[in-house]
Parts: C-alpha cells; sequence; structure tokens
C-alpha cells in the first residue's frame, strides 16, 4: 500500500469512524457494493484513518491508488492505473484476459506492459469502464476487496467519470470502494464539489466528514510523541495552535512550552501545504487576504474593522471577499470572518515584509481607537496591544497590556492575565516611564501580580521563578511600610506555589511574610486568612514540619499580630491571590467601558 501514510506515532481516537468502515466493509463484502466518501481538511487525518482501517483486513484485499497533482489538472485515470498495476502485479495477467475475453487492448490504455492498444473506436472508453467494472467484480471472489482512491480532489475528469460508473453499476456483493478528499480545497467551483452531492444519493454510499481531534485526544496524541505529560497550559497552547489537526499535533508536540520557541512561527512543510492554494488568487484578494492575517489575532475580524484597514472601495472589498469565501480561505459568520484554520492565517501572516507589517499592525492599532465597537470588548485592551508590539510602538504596546490585564483579572482569566503581565515585564526596561503606565506600581509590584495570576492560573513553577527574581531585588535593609508589605505578598505567593509544588512546603514563606508584613497595610488580613488555612490543612495529629514547629513558635510569642490564630474557625477565607495595595486610579484608556472600575479590588485583591 504505497500511498497511505505510515506513522509511528500512536493511533488516538476515531473509533465510531473506524465502525462505520468496518461495518460498511462487511456489508458490502456480503451484500450489496458500496462507497465511503471520507473528507477532511489537509493533515486531519484521513489517509492515517483509512491506514488503520486497512492493517486489518486480509492479506491481498486491499488495493490502493492515488491522484497526482500535475499542472491545471490531474494525471488521467491516475488512482485507478496504481490500483490495476497492483492487481497485476498480485493477480496476474490471467485475470485482465478473464476479465477482457475479446483482449486485454483497452486495459493497455492504463498498463502499457499489457501489449498493444486497439484502434480508436467511439465505444473504446465504454468498453474500458466495463471491463475495470469486470476487474473488480472477479477480484473480490468470494472474500470482497477494498479499493482505496486518495485525494480526489486532485482526480482529473476521466477519474471522476470512471469512479461514478463504478458506483452505479457495481451490483454484486464483494467490492468496497473507500475514497478521500480535502474538504478545504473544494472551492465553489470545484468539479468534485458539485459531484459529491450526486454520488451520496447512490445507495450503499456513505459521506464521513472526518473532524478533527478533541482537546483531550491532540493531549494524549502530544503526550505519546514526547513520552511525557502535557500541563494544563501545555495542553492549551497546543490545541490553540494546531486546533486539534493531527499532523499539525504531531509537529508541534515536541515544542509546545518551549520559552524559546516562537509562538506564531509556521514549520517550513506546514507552510508550503497551506499557501500553496493561494497563488491562483489576484492581488487584490491577496492584498486583503494579508489585511485579513493582521486583524484576525483574535482569530476573527470584523467587517467592519476589515474595510477601515484594506482601504478598498466597498464593491472591489466584496468582490476580494467572495472570491477568498468561495475557496474556503475565509470563512464567514454574521459580522466577519475567519481562517479556515489558525495556522494559515499565521502562515500568512509570516510571508509580510517588515514594512507591511509595521504598518498594518500600527494601522490596526489605531481603528481599535477610532472605532472601538469594532473589536469586541473583551478583546479589544489584549489586540490593541498585541497590534502596538508588534509595530515595535512600545510605550503604547506596554500599557495596553497593562490594561489587558487588568480586564483579564477583573473577568478571572488568570492565564490570559499571566500573559499579559509578562508582556509588560518584557518591555519594562525598553519603556523609561513604565511605572507611570501601569498605574504607578514598581516592577517587583508587577512581578508580584504576575506571580498570583500563575499561582490561579495552575502554573506555581512560573510563580515561584517569578517570586525568587523580584525577592532577590529588594533589599532587606529596606524597612519602610510599602516594601516590607511587597515583599510580604511575594512571600505569600510563593508559600501557596510551593504548596501546590509540594505539600506543606509553603508554610515557611507563609510565616515569614506575617513576620514581615505591617499589620496596618493592605493585604494582612488575607495573609492571617491564608496561613490559618494552611496550618489546618497540616494538623498538629501529623508529623511536624519545619515550618509547623515555626508556626507553633509564632503562636507563643504573644505578640501584637498573634491575634491572627484567634481568628474564628468559621470565617470565610480570602481567594488565595489578592494584591496587596490599592494603585492609583487614572484614566483607563476605554474609560466608560462596563469593566473600567473606579478602584480596584484594593486590599482585597
Amino acid at each position: 500500500m504505497p500511498v497511505l501514510v505510515e506513522s509511528n506515532t500512536v493511533f488516538v481516537g476515531r473509533e465510531p469512524e473506524l465502525r462505520l468502515l468496518r461495518d460498511h466493509a462487511g456489508r458490502s463484502y456480503t451484500e450489496a457494493p458500496g462507497a465511503v466518501l471520507i473528507g477532511g481538511d489537509a493533515g486531519v487525518g484521513k489517509s492515517r484513518l483509512v491506514g488503520e482501517f486497512v492493517s486489518a483486513l486480509p492479506q491481498g484485499s486491499v488495493f490502493v491508488g492515488g491522484c497526482l497533482q500535475l499542472g491545471v489538472d490531474g494525471l488521467s485515470y491516475a488512482p485507478f492505473t496504481a490500483v490495476l498495476r497492483q492487481l497485476l502485479r498480485e493477480r496476474g495477467r490471467e485475470a485482465f484476459e478473464t476479465a477482457a475475453p475479446g483482449g486485454v487492448g483497452e486495459f493497455a490504455r492504463l498498463l502499457p506492459e499489457l501489449g498493444e492498444v486497439p484502434a480508436q473506436r467511439p465505444e473504446n472508453r465504454g468498453i474500458l469502464f466495463e471491463q475495470v467494472l469486470r476487474l473488480l467484480n472477479q477480484a473480490a471472489g468470494s472474500g470482497g476487496v477494498t479499493v482505496v482512491l486518495e485525494d480526489l480532489h486532485w482526480a482529473d475528469g476521466a477519474t471522476r467519470d470512471l469512479l461514478v460508473f463504478l458506483v452505479r453499476n457495481l451490483d454484486l456483493p464483494g467490492v468496497q470502494i473507500v475514497a478521500t478528499y480535502r474538504s478545504d480545497d473544494l472551492h465553489r467551483a470545484h468539479p468534485l464539489r458539485r459531484l459529491l452531492p450526486e454520488l451520496r444519493r447512490v445507495p450503499g454510499v456513505e459521506a464521513l466528514e472526518l473532524a478533527p481531534l478533541s482537546r483531550d485526544e491532540a493531549g494524549t496524541q502530544a503526550a505519546a510523541i514526547r513520552g511525557t505529560a502535557l500541563t494544563h497550559h501545555e495542553m492549551d497552547e497546543l490545541y490553540r495552535r494546531t486546533e486539534g489537526v493531527p499532523l499539525f499535533v504531531e509537529s508541534f508536540a515536541a515544542s509546545v512550552g518551549d520559552p524559546g520557541g516562537d509562538g506564531h512561527d509556521v514549520p517550513d512543510q506546514f507552510r508550503d501545504l497551506l499557501l500553496e492554494p493561494l497563488h491562483r488568487f489576484d492581488d487584490t484578494a491577496l492584498s486583503v487576504l494579508r489585511v485579513a492575517s493582521v486583524g484576525a489575532v483574535s482569530g476573527s475580524i470584523e467587517h467592519e474593522m476589515l474595510y477601515h484597514a484594506a482601504g478598498l472601495a466597498e464593491r472591489e472589498l466584496e468582490s476580494a471577499l467572495r472570491t477568498l469565501v468561495d475557496a474556503n480561505v475565509l470563512r464567514a459568520d454574521r459580522t466577519g470572518y475567519r481562517f479556515r484554520h489558525a495556522l494559515l492565517r499565521d502562515a500568512v501572516h509570516g510571508e509580510l515584509l517588515p514594512g507591511p507589517h509595521a504598518r498594518l499592525h500600527m494601522r490596526f492599532a489605531q481603528l481599535i481607537d477610532e472605532y472601538p465597537d469594532s473589536v469586541p470588548l473583551d478583546r479589544r485592551a489584549a489586540e490593541q496591544a498585541h497590534h502596538y508590539n508588534a509595530a515595535q510602538e512600545l510605550p503604547s504596546a506596554l500599557q495596553a497590556a497593562w490594561w489587558a490585564a487588568v480586564r483579564a483579572s477583573d473577568t478571572l482569566a488568570y492565564g490570559e492575565e499571566l500573559d499579559m503581565l509578562e508582556r509588560v515585564l518584557a518591555l519594562w526596561d525598553r519603556v523609561p516611564d513604565a511605572r507611570e503606565r501601569v498605574q504607578g506600581l514598581s516592577w517587583a509590584e508587577v512581578v508580584s501580580r504576575a506571580a498570583g495570576a500563575a499561582v490561579e492560573a495552575g502554573r506555581p513553577r512560573r510563580a515561584l521563578d517569578l517570586a525568587d527574581e523580584a525577592l532577590a531585588t529588594l533589599s532587606e535593609d529596606d524597612r519602610d511600610d510599602h516594601t516590607l508589605m511587597v515583599r510580604a505578598c511575594l512571600l505569600r505567593r510563593r508559600g501557596l506555589a510551593r504548596a501546590e509544588e509540594a505539600c506543606g512546603s509553603g508554610i515557611i514563606d507563609l510565616i515569614t511574610a506575617l513576620e514581615l508584613h505591617p499589620p496596618h497595610m493592605p493585604g494582612y488580613v488575607i495573609l492571617v486568612a491564608i496561613l490559618a488555612r494552611e496550618s489546618m490543612v497540616h494538623r498538629g495529629d501529623r508529623r511536624e514540619t519545619p515550618g509547623q514547629e515555626r508556626l507553633r513558635e509564632l503562636e507563643r510569642a504573644e505578640g501584637p499580630r498573634a491575634h491572627w490564630r484567634r481568628r474564628p474557625s468559621h470565617s470565610p477565607v480570602p481567594p488565595a491571590r489578592r494584591t496587596c495595595a490599592r494603585p492609583p486610579t487614572p484614566a483607563s484608556p476605554w474609560a466608560g467601558s462596563t469593566w473600567t472600575r473606579g478602584t480596584w479590588r484594593g486590599a482585597v485583591r
């Protein structure tokens, strides 16, 4: 089976699809012939599914051929020629002579090794089709055969005609036809797109549209490739990039979570696969597609925003968009457009030259201010941060990333908050007035917020790294109340991260934080509540840890802060992560938005 792909990776999921193919084969072999038409995007696993299915069939019962893309149209009869040549190799010339008692000359049109081609007559084509049908029926015998035709989207007209003839005229049990095609290549004028509905109406023909893997299935596949399980964050990143397409999962499995990798870099072998169908578009359609690749940073772009960014007349823009939608490159929804696949958007965006890249991103950043309703409220700050950063407008990028972090925190989207705060920190040293752009907070306070977001996002290791980095910059000689409060907050968050990494190991940090934190400064009550909770988790009826011993010493101290242990046991424990200080409240870039609050959550955040 030379056409079907071979893979060393584990086969994941697809149980319903495999069951459909096996049941269909049973019916085709014993009751009536039939066909299964398997569609799906490039890389979704069509060939792998078929390979898994035929691997369980008896030896010598599977015949495989694939269409070839040569120039404008495919090579005539390419998949059937491969099937016939395999039959000749495995069954011998006698099988062809039996199927063509008047001579094998018509077969010789496809297999020259069989002999001379007869003179051209009007009925030659019909004779050839009839002889192929008879050959398959005889090859099926009493056991049955499965004929696999790969990549029908590249099939020429003759191949499609022979397929239709066989599907409509095979009438004896024993023959199953399995054909695959890329549904994402079927633009509106594609001949296969018009043919498929006709084939699906034929009795015995079943259609199977192969969907991407689920998030859990993609994680299972990636874990099998890497040899280790993925973290929750790595799973999110992998599925966001690959959308469950197995070919892409296989490629990105090893690099996901790599801090040195480029989150939008598309491997060369996939870039060519994704960009190849775009070469047939005219300059206007390609220009609109490039503009859309810049604006669709969150997956989709509103029509109004694309109209303002493209700078085309409405009629010209709509003509270009119709071309792109008909070609299944963009998909239209009620108010906007999205790329067929996120990696296609990344590939198009990656082809932009530096000048247009910077200009387009700056244009979109400005358009968000000019037409704020063109971007959903929940995406507005994050998208503007992205565009400013890509345009190298660093002060605006830092400020927009900060407000995106505020928005994410208000909606409890801690993973996004961490991402935005990390972007703020990455730009900090390159923006002279960075502190003024983050509501007057210091670098260490921003790091503290990032560590808190990491704890809530389930990334304790990242929280530990952030807290350690910030604590190393704070001198123990600085004893003013604000510095002590910041150090205490960092210790508190490091303690919570350590508690998640190894049970009980964070208590010492929490106790040290309590010793440092001025009681009158914001965050002290929350720290007391967290320490009380942790001390109850590690009860005295278990073996004491060094942290518990220190905790008991503190309990016996009866100092001015010993009141923490008298907190009523029924008092609610506030959420684990809150900032320690109430930052100043300058006007937000989106003042008046429903999510911009006059004050933050201050002492309770």
